[in-house]
């Protein structure tokens, strides 16, 4: 989901978005959750790192 809006459940697995009409199973919803939340966190872990490289480069 791009909007970032509430998603709606309709009493079944699917979802749907009051604000930009996005659909789509929930499972799949929380596939693609993790995915995104899995790279933010590597990203960091990374930037972590290479600054503390740059950091002892210096001494």
């Amino acid at each position: 989901m791009i909007c970032s809006g509430e998603l709606a459940s309709n009493g079944h697995k699917l979802k749907k978005c009051e604000k930009c009409r996005y659909k789509n199973d929930r499972d799949a919803i929380v596939v693609n959750m993790l995915r995104v939340m899995k790279s933010v966190a590597l990203k960091a872990i990374y930037e972590s790192h290479r600054g503390e490289r740059e950091g002892d480069e210096n001494l």
